[in-house]
């Protein structure tokens, strides 16, 4: 595509209505951050009493962490993608 006026005229004011976004951004950021800072401690804190019971807890442990991260990692996945989505959807409100 080429570069014509218009097209920067448009993407120009779309960067200025951006500040608009953002607080709402950061909300939604700020859930899943809170989320991923709870999980990591749970299972630090886990982690530590499962080695303090000996090798067969922390073998169970280890499995149990490795099904709970691969389910934890999907649900991240679509919040991500759920975010982008409204981002978009936000953004081609701007346009008009």
């Amino acid at each position: 595509p080429t570069i014509t006026s218009e097209n920067l005229n448009s993407i120009n004011e779309r960067i200025k209505r951006l500040p608009l976004i953002f607080p709402w951004l950061l909300s939604t950021g700020s859930l899943i951050l809170t989320r991923v800072l709870a999980a990591t401690i749970c299972v630090t804190l886990g982690a530590s009493m499962a080695a303090r019971l000996g090798p067969t807890p922390m073998a169970a442990f280890q499995v149990c962490l490795q099904v709970w991260l691969t389910s934890s990692l999907l649900a991240d996945g679509l919040a991500v993608a759920g975010q982008v989505r409204n981002f978009f959807s936000f953004w081609q409100l701007m346009e008009t």
